[in-house]
């Protein structure tokens, strides 16, 4: 049920930010006005980012995930995801910031969109 829950949520962050991309810059008008735009953005995410973590902070102090997990259950899962954190690092190739830069661009939108790949779709909606 809460995969079937998640995938439902899922379904219209597409259409979304890339509706609200475009109807963003086309409603600017103004090319001057973008700066101030998208200064404003800054600070409403930053100052939304900072509510978000605050919230997290609370709600781990107060609610103390974890506690009544056994000692040795707890000490296998640290160790079982520190030996994944570093498979996943060694796997891991250096990127250039050329290859950085062709990751935005996306050849396809449509595989873009389909493949998760929300940088390339913002791209995209903003190009467009």
């Amino acid at each position: 049920m809460g995969d079937l829950f998640l995938r439902l949520l899922f379904i219209p962050v597409v259409p979304l930010v890339f509706s609200a991309l475009v109807l963003g810059v086309f409603e600017i008008g103004d090319p001057r006005a973008l700066g101030w735009v998208g200064l404003k953005t800054l600070i409403w995410i930053v100052a939304v980012t900072a509510v978000a973590v605050g919230i997290g902070l609370l709600l781990v102090n107060v609610l103390q995930p974890g506690r009544g997990v056994p000692h040795e259950v707890g000490e296998r899962l640290i160790a079982e995801a520190g030996q994944r954190g570093g498979e996943i690092t060694s796997c891991r190739d250096a990127m250039s910031a050329r290859d950085m830069l062709l990751g935005i661009v996306p050849i396809n939108p449509v595989r873009a969109a389909s493949e998760d790949n929300l940088l390339g779709l913002m791209f995209f909606a903003l190009v467009f």
